[in-house]
């Protein structure tokens, strides 16, 4: 898995749910 290097339009959608439900996370 390459972490930090490439994200699609589904996970940039899941992680902006989760900043809108719980504020910022760190990865």
């Amino acid at each position: 898995m390459h972490a930090k290097v490439t994200a699609t339009p589904a996970a940039l959608e899941l992680i902006a749910e989760i900043v809108a439900e719980h504020g910022p996370v760190l990865f």
